[in-house]
C-alpha cells in the first residue's frame, strides 16, 4: 500500500538523518522511534531491525523518488534516461556517505534477514515497479541502438546493477578517497557500448 510506503521512507529517512548527526553505532532504535513518533510495534512491521533498515539502503525504490520518476520519464533519450537514473543512485550513496554506505554493506553481508522470520510487509516477491522501468528503458535503447543488443536485456541490467554495488563497495571500503562517479562511469559506459568485443561507435 502506497500509505505504508510512505510510512516506511519517513522511517528510513528520519534513522538515516540520525545516522549522519551521531553515527550508527551510537543512534538506537529508541531513538529512531522517538524522533520518527513511532512505536517499537510500528518499526518491526517496516523493518525487522537497526540493520535491515540500512540494508535496505541498496533498494533501487530508495534512490528513485516520485519527482526523480517524473523526471526520467521526460527524458526523451533512452540512453540519457539510464545515465540519469544511475547518477542519481551515485549521488545517493554520496549524500550518505562513506562510513553509513560501509555499515550497509557489512549488515549486507551478513545477511541478517535471511535468518529473521518473512513479515507481512515483506514486498521481496512482487514486481519492483522501478526495475521494471529500467528494463523498458534498455529495450528501447537497444532498439535505438545506443546499447549493445548481444546480451539479454535484463542480464545487462543486473550486471550495471552489479557494476553499481562493485564500485559502491570499493569506495566506501577503500583506505583513501575515491571519486565514485568517476569509477561508475568510466566503466558503465564500455559495458553498455560494447559489441563484438569492439566499442560502439558513439553518436554524440
Amino acid at each position: 500500500m502506497e500509505q505504508d510506503t510512505q510510512k516506511k521512507r519517513e522511517i528510513r529517512q528520519t534513522a538515516l538523518q540520525l545516522f549522519k548527526e551521531s553515527g550508527y553505532d551510537n543512534v538506537t532504535l529508541n531513538d529512531i522511534c522517538r524522533a520518527a513518533g513511532i512505536s517499537k510495534n510500528t518499526f518491526y512491521y517496516y523493518f525487522s531491525s537497526k540493520d535491515a533498515l540500512i540494508m535496505d539502503l541498496f533498494r533501487v525504490p530508495v534512490t528513485l523518488s516520485e519527482e526523480n520518476m517524473v523526471k526520467i520519464m521526460s527524458i526523451s533519450d533512452p540512453y540519457e534516461q539510464l545515465q540519469y537514473t544511475y547518477r542519481l543512485m551515485v549521488d545517493y550513496m554520496k549524500d550518505l556517505g562513506r562510513e553509513i554506505v560501509k555499515k550497509a554493506l557489512v549488515a549486507n553481508l551478513s545477511r541478517v534477514e535471511t535468518v529473521e522470520r518473512p513479515k507481512a510487509c515483506d514486498h521481496a516477491h512482487k514486481p519492483n515497479p522501478y526495475m521494471e522501468m529500467l528494463k523498458c528503458i534498455y529495450v528501447k535503447a537497444v532498439e535505438t541502438g545506443e546499447v549493445r543488443s548481444d546480451v539479454p536485456v535484463e542480464r545487462l541490467l543486473k550486471l550495471t546493477i552489479a557494476l553499481y554495488i562493485g564500485c559502491v563497495q570499493i569506495w566506501a571500503t577503500a583506505p583513501m578517497e575515491l571519486d565514485l562517479e568517476k569509477m561508475y562511469f568510466e566503466n558503465l559506459d564500455p559495458m553498455l557500448r560494447i559489441q563484438n568485443g569492439k566499442e560502439k561507435e558513439k553518436s554524440r
